[in-house]
């Protein structure tokens, strides 16, 4: 007697689930890095989303990772202003603008995991991210057919009024 197909197929998002989270957790312990249980979570969540990039090496062995909330306009003016991290779970996926909360590359293969990072950043017209506890965002220097794929501008968090979202 065959599972129902619902079944199968959330057995195969928990699976996708599982394998992800497997390989940045492996990330994560192979860089001697602490994991908080708000990290994890947030990894669960960006997980559950497909908001997770996992960069491979020419082995297919997981070299490092970028997580990203998918978030809106107002909750980009909300954090610029508190200099915080979005805090409500819904606040992290109900917009379009990608905020890197989390990037890991191993040590031995950064240029590769570099020139991958850049390839994936180039898909986004927006995309911003702490670091030293201040917000920056960042947009496309050129339209992306001229070919200057990974030339961003920061914008003035102050003046993110003038951002749409996609």
């Amino acid at each position: 007697m065959r599972a129902p197909r619902e079944f199968q197929m959330n057995n195969i998002n928990e699976i996708e689930i599982s394998k992800t989270l497997f390989d940045v957790i492996r990330i994560r312990a192979t860089n001697n890095l602490d994991t908080s249980a708000e990290q994890i979570n947030r990894l669960i969540q960006s997980a559950a989303n497909k908001s997770i990039h996992l960069i491979h090496n020419e082995a297919g062995f997981p070299i490092g990772y970028v997580a990203w909330a998918k978030i809106s306009r107002d909750t980009l003016n909300l954090a610029a202003k508190m200099n915080r991290l979005p805090a409500l779970p819904y606040e992290w996926f109900d917009g379009n603008i990608k905020l890197i909360f989390d990037l890991t590359i191993s040590k031995d293969w950064a240029t590769l995991a570099r020139y991958h990072l850049f390839l994936f950043l180039r898909k986004h017209r927006f995309f911003s991210y702490y670091r030293n506890n201040k917000l920056t965002i960042c947009q496309h220097r050129h339209p992306r057919h001229n070919g200057y794929f990974w030339q961003y501008k920061k914008l003035n968090p102050l003046r993110i009024k003038l951002i749409k979202s996609n």
